[in-house]
């Protein structure tokens, strides 16, 4: 185990460019077809891949959302003279999507689903991020107190990996 060095590949500079924060659409992907575009990792970026299945179960995306991911890491005791070490990472993405109105069944049905893995766009529409494993899906209806506000689904989304979510370019035409 002494010999265990870990190559670590190179960073990539960004050169003086900006990626913007926050979540602009949200998707879930079935396992079955996430694991297809695991083997083929083009298919992530290629609109064919989101259009043959949107909406029918295998896919299904929200559009303009808000939210934002943050990450975790799980630690565990280390080896020789290092204290402890990162054995996992619990990821979260947070998201709220309107309408609110005959959509109680369909996050129902979300909130037991055990097969999907989620996908998100950010950097203004131009990145999207892949989780690398099948998430938990929790919605709840938020109906603020106030007049002037917007009832929306608070959607938490829930995933334990070592591995950081993969990013690919964004397919063209299909998120906006």
């Amino acid at each position: 185990m002494s010999n265990c060095k870990i190559q670590v590949r190179p960073y990539v500079n960004l050169a003086c460019t900006f990626e913007s924060g926050g979540v602009n659409s949200l998707a879930f992907v079935d396992e079955s077809k996430a694991a297809a575009a695991d083997a083929d990792t083009s298919l992530w970026s290629t609109a064919n891949f989101w259009q043959v299945e949107t909406y029918g179960g295998d896919i299904v995306i929200h559009d303009q959302v808000s939210g934002a991911y943050t990450a975790a890491p799980v630690t565990g005791a280390g080896r020789g003279n290092q204290k402890e070490r990162t054995i996992g990472i619990d990821h979260t993405l947070t998201c709220q999507v309107d309408s609110i109105k005959n959509n109680f069944l369909y996050w129902d049905d979300l909130n037991i689903a055990t097969n999907y893995r989620v996908c998100w766009v950010g950097d203004d529409y131009s990145l999207l991020f892949v989780s690398t494993v099948n998430a938990r899906i929790t919605a709840v209806m938020n109906q603020p107190q106030e007049l002037a506000s917007i009832m929306a689904w608070d959607v938490t989304l829930v995933w334990s990996d070592i591995k950081t979510p993969q990013n690919y370019t964004i397919p063209p035409g299909i998120f906006n």
